[in-house]
């Protein structure tokens, strides 16, 4: 079972966050999550529900609709804090992370090495390991600082996916822009591409 990781910080937009381990887990990979302390807060805040109860409820409703027995993928919850957790060390192979959404406390923390918790420290070894990145920065508008310390990470390798959806598929609801951006996000990391409406194709 391939393994990805996913950070989730203390930015607004955690519903990026639930719709791609709804995501993921269909596709039959594990998962480790890595909130931070207020990533479990606005979390909480903006989904109506606390992580764990979330996560389970994913993946009860994975099964349910899996027409495939034992194909379901599984999660690993980590907390903010357990440096000791496997995806801080450099041995803990995985296929890449993404943090989804990238605060930029969390930015700035990457760009500067100064990394103070489980979810930096794991992002800090994806890079040096030269696995996939995958940054999903929440931010609006944007100064300087943000923007010099995106382009750090990017010259350190990682993929800067911002959530700006398309809107040529005519999106209707909420749901259909996250996947946009979830999609993508998806791409990056190599779980698949089928979320994404190409420009071209059929619709």
């Amino acid at each position: 079972m391939k393994r990805y990781l996913v950070g989730i910080s203390g930015a607004s937009g955690a519903i990026y966050a639930k719709v791609l381990l709804e995501a993921m887990v269909k596709r039959g990979v594990e998962v480790h999550v890595l909130p931070s302390v207020n990533g479990l807060k606005v979390f909480d805040y903006e989904i109506g529900m606390g992580l764990d109860e979330a996560i389970d409820e994913i993946l009860n409703r994975a099964e349910e609709e899996n027409d495939n027995p034992g194909t379901v993928g599984r999660f690993i919850v980590h907390e903010p804090d357990d440096f000791f957790a496997a995806p801080a060390s450099g041995s803990f192979h995985c296929e890449g992370m993404a943090i989804v959404p990238c605060s930029m406390g969390t930015l700035g923390a990457l760009a500067s090495g100064a990394v103070s918790n489980l979810l930096g420290r794991a992002a800090d070894v994806t890079l040096k390991e030269r696995r996939p990145l995958v940054i999903v920065p929440r931010e609006s508008p944007m100064n300087l600082i943000h923007l010099r310390n995106l382009t750090t990470l990017a010259e350190a390798g990682a993929v800067i996916v911002p959530p700006t959806p398309g809107f040529y598929h005519h999106p209707t609801t909420v749901e259909e822009l996250v996947l946009q951006t979830v999609g993508r996000v998806m791409e990056q990391l190599g779980v698949g591409r089928e979320l994404i409406h190409s420009w071209g194709e059929e619709l």
